[in-house]
């Protein structure tokens, strides 16, 4: 994965989250593989300038155990999308309140 990312997709957003969310669920138990998990997704979400990326990142950060950072990414998905789509700013609200009680 990391070579295909390095040499073909470096630059696309879509193929580091959908690499991400493939390890979160193939070994989520991994912690080597998690903390892959989340640097191709804190990727994508810098590339890609989407909630949807923002949103992935969050979840897998709190998976992590890293609440405030998951919370930080999850409010950046918020902000992207709060004036276009309800139900997308609808669930990133979900998730923020999921966050903020712990």
């Amino acid at each position: 994965a990391k070579d295909y990312l390095k040499k073909i997709a470096k630059d696309n957003a879509e193929a580091h989250s959908e690499i991400a969310t493939t390890i979160v669920s193939s070994f989520a138990s991994d912690p080597k593989a998690m903390k892959d998990a989340e640097d191709y997704a804190g990727q994508a979400a810098k590339l890609g300038e989407s909630y949807e990326y923002y949103y992935t990142y969050a979840i897998i950060l709190n998976q992590n155990g890293k609440k405030d950072q998951a919370l930080d990414a999850a409010k950046a998905a918020l902000e992207m999308v709060k004036d276009t789509d309800r139900a997308s700013s609808n669930l990133v609200m979900v998730l923020i309140r999921k966050l903020q009680e712990g």
